[in-house]
């Protein structure tokens, strides 16, 4: 018996000091915010991720130029249907918990705009570190990036109210005063994204 615990307990040491060293690897392929911005043809994949969260508001089925008593939609919409999403509003299908065209979180036909503010903040923070573009590019880049962002913010005002407007991008090593930003107030919501 004593011979048995000896060899089990040399095993669990082993297999613990061998995994500390096997699970310590960080894989070859791991893709880093520096490798998106190495190229000019991978800062416009990154342009075109920021240019992906605006509203659908040509998609008939997406928009909220149905959401007024001047349009009569179908009267045979089922409650399971994700088309004429303002005419579920209309019809009182609007959901707390997945409301109709949420630009907030993206939920039912919305897109998450504050993901897409979080693109603009990540875009303009590393867009100087292309190596194959020229000054002029990356300003007009930066540019349309920019009201995009102010696009977006705008969006968020005229749907929710007053928002949270981040100033500078989040870092993983951020602390919680740092992330949990408080409301901002009528007065300052148009003139930050007006500047």
């Amino acid at each position: 018996m004593k011979l048995f615990n000896t060899t089990v307990l040399a095993i669990i040491l082993i297999a613990a000091i061998s995994c500390k060293k096997y699970l310590d690897v960080v894989p070859d392929n791991t893709l880093k915010v520096e490798d998106i911005y190495d190229t000019k043809t991978d800062a416009w994949n990154a342009l075109a991720r920021v240019y992906n969260f605006i509203p659908r508001d040509d998609d008939t089925h997406l928009s909220t130029w149905t959401l007024g008593d001047e349009w009569l939609g179908r009267l045979d919409l089922n409650d399971n249907t994700g088309n004429l999403r303002a005419m579920r509003i209309m019809r009182g299908l609007q959901s707390q918990t997945a409301p109709q065209l949420g630009f907030w979180s993206g939920t039912e036909g919305g897109k998450p705009l504050y993901r897409g503010i979080r693109q603009v903040d990540v875009f303009l923070a590393n867009i100087d570190k292309v190596r194959d573009m020229q000054e002029a590019e990356i300003k007009e880049w930066k540019a349309q990036v920019k009201m995009l962002k102010a696009y977006y913010m705008f969006l968020l005002v005229k749907h929710y109210g007053p928002i949270v407007i981040p100033d500078k991008m989040a870092q993983p090593e951020s602390q919680p005063d740092e992330l949990f930003l408080p409301e901002g107030k009528w007065k300052n919501a148009f003139s930050t994204f007006w500047v």
